[in-house]
């Protein structure tokens, strides 16, 4: 099954209110869509302080996010951290309990190890932090759960 197919039955097995087009839609207008063979994700910037409904409504953004929120993702999230531009936080909902971690622990998650340094936390040329794959390899990289 395509990470698409799972993340659309997992949508429709949870019973919400949007559409799951809808919510592809509203993340692709307001955040970022991730399709790939190996990954589905719908995420988008928001506020560490926003509230569990502030952030079930795709429609809503931070105009100063610190923050990304992952709305629905699929297959392996592992590659995720490298994808995004960097923001202090990443919030997401697992197992219906909403989660925060910070950006470092989103790296060592993402290398495969929940005991890893933050040096897999990288500066890019820009100046702005990001999550190295150098030393990534892909059956290393999924996290369990």
């Amino acid at each position: 099954m395509t990470p698409f197919a799972r993340a659309a039955e997992l949508w429709l097995a949870s019973g919400t209110r949007w559409p799951f087009s809808r919510f592809v839609e509203a993340h692709a207008q307001s955040g970022m869509v991730f399709i790939t063979p190996d990954l589905f994700a719908l995420v988008r910037p928001v506020g560490t302080d926003w509230s569990t409904a502030e952030l079930n409504d795709p429609l809503l953004v931070s105009t100063d996010p610190d923050c990304w929120h992952i709305g629905l993702a699929a297959g392996d999230v592992s590659s995720l951290p490298r994808l995004l531009p960097f923001l202090p936080w990443i919030s997401y909902h697992r197992r219906g309990r909403l989660r925060r971690i910070q950006w470092t622990e989103a790296c060592r998650l993402a290398a495969g190890s929940r005991t890893a340094t933050a040096s897999r936390a990288t500066v890019a040329a820009d100046g702005q932090p990001g999550c190295s794959n150098a030393d990534q390899s892909p059956a290393a990289a999924r996290p369990a759960g």
